[in-house]
């Protein structure tokens, strides 16, 4: 209950409604997942350190997820691509395809059905409380981590790689990268650089 209490009373308060969301959403994931079907698992896990005066005091790498206008803004760079979970460095993180894995204090990291939701929420459109999804973020800047699994594909996620495209360190299939790039028109990822870590 002390844990509880870190919070701001706006946030303690989200999270006990939520709570009954929650609960409901775990018998079923129903589509389309709406934020109010993941405030829960934003708030009670990452929003700690993700917000302003936090645990870590900044919010690390300045992502804020204490609250969905923060969770979906492209600001500094895109973290989470409607419709598309496997190009979202959100989604990346809570599986475990991107170090560090999230959240930090894990394990425990997330559960399977938490990271299910997080990925079905941000696939179905990463949609806020009243159902409505996220705007379309084509040209916003991106980047993700994760291991080649060949040259056009990262953890799954098929690049986008052209003659623009600038290869550093001579990556290999199985290598830990780092790809920087854009969201296109389909929230594909469109590679500008791919760097061996």
């Amino acid at each position: 209950m002390k844990l509880f209490n870190i919070f701001p009373a706006p946030i303690r308060h989200l999270l006990f409604i939520s709570s009954i969301t929650m609960i409901n959403a775990q018998v079923s994931l129903a589509a389309p997942l709406t934020y109010t079907d993941i405030a829960p698992i934003l708030l009670g896990r990452c929003a700690m350190c993700h917000m302003p005066n936090g645990m870590m005091g900044a919010p690390p790498e300045n992502y804020r997820l204490d609250s969905y206008a923060e969770t979906i803004s492209t600001t500094d760079r895109a973290r989470v691509v409607p419709g598309n979970a496997l190009a979202s460095e959100l989604y990346r993180r809570v599986i475990g395809h991107a170090k560090p894995r999230m959240p930090f204090n894990g394990p425990p990291y997330l559960s399977e059905p938490e990271i299910e939701h997080i990925g079905q929420w941000i696939n179905d459109g990463a949609r806020d409380a009243n159902g409505i999804a996220a705007a379309e973020i084509t040209g916003a800047r991106i980047r993700l981590h994760g291991t080649l699994n060949n040259q056009r594909s990262l953890n799954g996620l098929n690049l986008v790689i052209n003659s623009n495209t600038r290869i550093k360190k001579n990556p290999s299939i199985g290598d830990y990268v780092q790809v920087r790039g854009s969201v296109g028109a389909n929230a594909e990822i469109i590679v500008d650089r791919i760097k061996r870590k």
